[in-house]
C-alpha cells in the first residue's frame, strides 16, 4: 500500500489515481491562495479590511454566480476540457500574483480567476470520479476525492505559512507549481506515448517495406 493509500485509508483503484493526483496537488495551491490572499491584501496592499473582504465577496461571488455554467460546458465540451480549463485558471490566477506584485488590481483578477478555477474544476473532477468509478464502487470513489480534497485543503495553508517567511513571490510560485505540475507532468507523459507509438509504427512499416523489397535497407522502387 502507498503512503497516499495509508492516509486515505484504503487502495485506490489505478483508473482513479490520476485525478486523484491532479485534485490532490491542485487543492494545495487553491487553498494556499484562498488563505493567504486577504492576509496579503491587508499587510502588504495596505487595503482596508472591510475592502478586502468586499472585494474577495465580490470575487466569490462571480464564482458563485457562473457555478451553473460549469456543469453546462462538462456536457458540451467534455470533462477533462472543462478540468484543464478550471486548471489553467487557477495557475493563472498565481501567475498574475507573481508577475504584478502589490498591485491592487492584480489581486482582485486574481481572486476572480481563482473564484472561477474553483467552480469549473470541481464540476469537472466530480464528472471525471463518477464517470471512472464502477456501480460497486462509487461510494468509495468519492469518499476518496473528498478524502484527498480535505487533506490537501490543510496542507495548503501550512505549506503557505513556512514559505510566507521566505517572502510573498516564494508562496504564489508554490500555489503555481503545485496546480500547474502534475497535469503538465501528465500530459507530457501522454505526448510523449503518443508521439513514441506513432515512431515506433513508422519504424515498423518501414521495415516491412524493407523485407517486402528483397533489399535490406532500400524501400520498394
Amino acid at each position: 500500500m502507498t503512503l497516499a493509500e495509508r492516509l486515505l485509508g484504503t487502495a485506490i483503484p489505478p483508473r482513479l489515481r490520476p485525478v486523484l493526483l491532479v485534485t490532490a496537488f491542485s487543492v494545495v495551491g487553491q487553498w494556499m491562495l484562498t488563505a493567504y490572499l486577504p492576509i496579503y491584501a491587508v499587510t502588504r496592499l495596505s487595503i482596508p479590511t472591510a475592502t478586502a473582504g468586499l472585494m474577495l465577496a465580490a470575487a466569490t461571488g462571480t464564482g458563485l454566480v457562473t457555478g451553473p455554467l460549469g456543469g453546462r460546458l462538462v456536457d458540451r465540451m467534455g470533462h477533462t476540457t472543462v478540468l484543464v480549463g478550471g486548471t489553467a485558471l487557477q495557475s493563472a490566477s498565481a501567475l498574475t500574483l507573481l508577475s504584478c506584485p502589490e498591485e491592487a488590481g492584480a489581486f482582485l483578477v486574481a481572486a476572480v480567476m481563482l473564484a472561477l478555477a474553483f467552480t469549473l474544476r470541481t464540476t469537472a473532477q466530480n464528472t471525471v470520479v463518477a464517470d471512472l468509478a464502477l456501480d460497486h464502487e462509487r461510494d468509495t470513489a468519492f469518499a476518496l476525492l473528498r478524502t484527498a480534497v480535505n487533506v490537501s485543503a490543510a496542507i495548503g495553508p501550512a505549506l503557505g505559512a513556512t514559505l510566507v517567511l521566505a517572502g510573498w513571490p516564494f508562496v504564489w510560485l508554490a500555489a503555481l507549481l503545485s496546480t500547474a505540475g502534475p497535469p503538465t507532468t501528465w500530459l507530457a507523459v501522454a505526448a510523449a506515448g503518443t508521439v513514441g507509438g506513432l515512431l515506433f509504427r513508422f519504424a515498423a512499416r518501414n521495415r516491412t517495406a524493407r523485407a517486402s523489397s528483397g533489399w535490406p535497407g532500400l524501400g520498394a522502387s
